[in-house]
């Protein structure tokens, strides 16, 4: 799936962006919280995160905080990553940043809340002219805070089905910050079809395929929020939003019939 996907022919063996870095990290983040679990994933995170932040949306659903499978290891690696990476570049100060102010121009995080689909929908449905942009944010936040609330509470079950579980986790915050966040470059999904090949998804699939449609939009040092974008925004997320449900429903029967054969057994 992911080999001969057109997103990363297209962006990591034609464009070369670094995102690419971010995929092999994430692949090996998910594989040692499979085999090993605690340091090597917090490590493998990390790296990630230090090539780019989104990656540590995953966070919650790698570690496992309490119950059956009690892990420090996983944190203290991360924080010691993270630090240690840090240290040679002490000098420069908040430079070590580098484009990230630019980066969130470009994204529309400065430019009135017009880089969020969801909220721009929200604008136009609703009377929230006079709500403030950090209003959106802080909703968002509470979503994935909630959702990360929720993979650490589920309970425990053999190791298999907690590793298939936790990939799941990973696959559901990943896919909700993409949506709340809504990039404008269609590189910033590919770190998706990474669960796509893991996780029976349509929705995954669509998403991955459809930010193809982000190249009608250009976008400048500021992002701009027009009708054109909107209609195009929404051709990607509409369709996703109904795939995810189905993906959900479907997965939740999967696992009310696996749970009355259990009990019937």
């Amino acid at each position: 799936v992911y080999a001969w996907h057109p997103l990363p022919l297209w962006e990591f063996a034609g464009s070369g962006h670094v995102d690419a870095a971010i995929v092999a990290f994430l692949v090996v983040a998910l594989w040692s919280r499979r085999r090993f679990g605690g340091a090597a994933t917090g490590v493998a995170l990390a790296l990630g995160v230090l090539v780019k932040f989104y990656p540590a949306v995953l966070f919650p659903a790698l570690w496992r905080p309490w119950g059956w499978r009690r892990e420090w290891r996983m944190p203290a690696a991360f924080a010691a990553a993270v630090v240690l990476a840090y240290l040679p570049f002490l000098g420069v100060g908040w430079g070590v940043f580098g484009f990230l102010g630019g980066y969130m121009a470009e994204e529309g995080f400065t430019a009135g809340g017009a880089g969020f689909y969801p909220w721009s929908v929200a604008k136009a449905v609703l009377p929230l002219g006079a709500l403030p942009d950090i209003a959106y944010l802080a909703t968002a936040g509470c979503v994935l805070a909630g959702l990360a609330v929720y993979l650490a509470a589920r309970p425990a079950g053999a190791d298999g089905e907690v590793a298939g579980r936790e990939v799941y986790g990973a696959a559901l915050l990943a896919a909700a910050a993409v949506f709340l966040i809504s990039p404008h470059y269609p590189w910033y999904f590919v770190w998706l079809i990474v669960f796509a090949c893991l996780v029976p998804a349509a929705s995954l699939v669509w998403l991955t395929l459809a930010s193809f449609l982000l190249y009608l939009v250009p976008v400048g040092s500021t992002l701009v929020r027009d009708r054109h974008r909107f209609l195009v925004e929404s051709a990607i997320y509409v369709p996703f939003l109904a795939l995810a449900a189905i993906d959900l429903w479907r997965r939740h029967h999967r696992e009310q019939l696996t749970n009355g054969e259990q009990i019937a057994g």
